[in-house]
């Protein structure tokens, strides 16, 4: 074992079982690749998003100057996302149905 790495035996369990869990419910890469691509932009709209609140609260710009420096980024994410939005019976509902039920039990 090596410095700074941590090995939690359950994190691996759950791991294992939640990958054989997404290759028994897609059957197919294509639909794995449709959850993906909307994981993956959803991601990045977010983190767009809090970008602009550290630019502007942490920071301390002025939110126009935030949002001129973000809302492009923003826009380029958010046209990805809904061009993988697209995807939803195809596979993509798997990790909005996730965060949904992530954001639900808070």
């Amino acid at each position: 074992m090596h410095e700074g790495q941590i090995y939690i035996p359950r994190a691996n369990s759950a791991l294992l079982i939640g990958v054989l869990l997404l290759v028994a419910i897609f059957h197919t890469s294509d639909a794995l690749a449709s959850a993906y691509g909307v994981a993956v932009t959803t991601t990045m709209v977010v983190d767009g998003v809090l970008g602009f609140i550290v630019i502007w609260k942490a920071w301390g710009w002025r939110p126009w100057a935030a949002a001129i420096m973000m809302v492009p980024l923003i826009s380029v994410d958010a046209i990805f996302l809904s061009s993988n939005l697209l995807k939803i019976v195809e596979g993509a509902w798997a990790p909005l149905a996730l965060g949904a039920a992530i954001v639900c039990s808070f």
